[in-house]
């Protein structure tokens, strides 16, 4: 028997070091790639775990904002509804089946040198718990970090449902017979029921989601595919097209927006920073650029612009910007002045008054320097109840229950002035 083992320990140090191998075919690529890009060995995952762990008293998460030890339970069940509760119970589920049903993962005892199917069964339930666990007691808290477990908990949660329909099963059968208990669906039902509950439950979160947040998305869009294309109209430097034409779709012609780089045009973020989505939804000829507000830490900055010195073509990706820091404090020396700008993305809540301050003025209603492009509703989830902000049910009542702002593109009028001599011509 001694021999099995030794052959059971062979066999697992192969596998590891077999895994290792695999690994390092795709971690040596990626620090070469990373080295190239920044001209310096970059090994990114260190660099993550050194700034975070061993950082120092004045570095590291905290800096960037923390949440209380509950965010991740909150967080897991907007996403997961009624699965959180099950895969929270699955350990103990484990356990009691232990007691009360123990046939249910096999009908023989192990063997002196075979584990327990319980044992590897709670092997395998407990990532989900340790990584929950671990992040919980960490004071700096993202959504984004408990994506990894996301498989681990409808795991979880699939093993509790399981063991507790075993449960029944067993109680119904000595309530009754086993001929009886064969005939029965109530056992399938539980199971049917908590799947639908579940996926209800979440599309009516996926539809909150879309119908309560979308708004910002929608701006940008409409930035790209109707204002910037109406400029170039303005200014005749495309032909003419159809006023009526959908403004959310332009599959009727791919408009070439690349003259719009002789107008060196602005578009200005203030306190909606953290909800700018990215260049990728702002083409290329506009330069977005952040507003001081009232937030005080490190905004993120583009990367300067490429030299071409190097074989690698982004190269401006090797300089620190001037002002850059790890220690997430303000650099001022990135801010615009409203008045350099050509459009502004900003959001209206007449809702929350005592949130307006000099740093943070409502451009909406600043109607002699600013007018309004394109405004849409926009959930105000600081003064709207939690139930009916977090999930989407068809009815005006219900809607009528959130309070909502304004989501707007603001347009410069005295730049546009100078730039098309009549702005007021429109297509929306």
């Amino acid at each position: 028997m001694s021999g099995a083992v030794g052959r059971w320990f062979s066999e697992r140090w192969i596998r590891m070091l077999g895994c290792v191998f695999l690994a390092s075919l795709l971690f040596i690529p990626v620090i070469g790639l990373d080295s190239v890009a920044y001209g310096k060995l970059a090994i990114v995952p260190w660099n993550i775990i050194s700034y975070n762990i061993f950082g120092g008293a004045e570095r590291g998460p905290d800096l960037y904002g923390t949440e209380p030890w509950h965010f991740y339970l909150f967080n897991l069940v907007l996403n997961f509804n009624v699965l959180v509760g099950l895969a929270l119970f699955s350990l103990p589920a484990l356990l009691i089946t232990s007691r009360v049903d123990y046939a249910r993962l096999g009908t023989n005892k192990p063997s002196e040198y075979e584990t327990s199917p319980f044992s590897i069964l709670a092997i395998r339930l407990a990532p989900f718990y340790l990584w929950l666990g671990i992040l919980s007691l960490q004071s700096h808290k993202e959504e984004r970090f408990m994506f990894p477990i996301y498989p681990l908990l409808c795991f979880n949660a699939a093993v509790a449902l399981y063991l507790v329909r075993g449960w029944l099963e067993t109680y119904y059968v000595k309530m009754t017979s086993q001929y009886q208990a064969s005939k029965t669906s109530t056992m399938t039902l539980l199971t049917t029921n908590v799947l639908v509950a579940s996926a209800v439950i979440s599309c009516l979160r996926t539809a909150a989601l879309f119908n309560y947040y979308h708004t910002p998305l929608s701006v940008y869009f409409h930035f790209e595919h109707v204002e910037l294309p109406r400029l170039l109209n303005a200014t005749n430097l495309i032909p003419p097209f159809d006023p009526s034409r959908d403004g959310r779709h332009s599959e009727d012609r791919e408009i070439d927006l690349s003259p719009l780089k002789q107008f060196n045009l602005r578009l200005c973020i203030g306190k909606e920073w953290y909800r700018f989505p990215s260049h990728y939804l702002v083409p290329n000829g506009v330069e977005v650029r952040f507003m001081r507000s009232a937030f005080d830490g490190l905004l993120p900055q583009p990367f300067l612009t490429n030299n071409g010195t190097s074989i690698w073509p982004w190269d401006g990706m090797r300089a620190v910007p001037p002002g850059l820091n790890d220690l997430n404090k303000e650099s001022s020396e990135y801010y615009v002045a409203a008045s350099t700008c050509d459009y502004i993305i900003d959001s209206d809540f007449p809702s929350r008054s005592s949130d307006f301050s000099p740093l943070e003025p409502r451009y909406v209603q600043d109607k002699e320097f600013w007018e309004k492009v394109n405004c849409q509703q926009f959930l105000d989830s600081a003064n709207s109840p939690i139930l009916s902000r977090i999930l989407w049910l068809p009815g005006q009542s219900w809607w009528n229950r959130n309070q909502y702002g304004d989501y707007c593109l603001l347009r410069n009028k005295e730049r546009a002035l100078e730039r098309e001599g009549n702005p007021s011509i429109l297509y929306q």
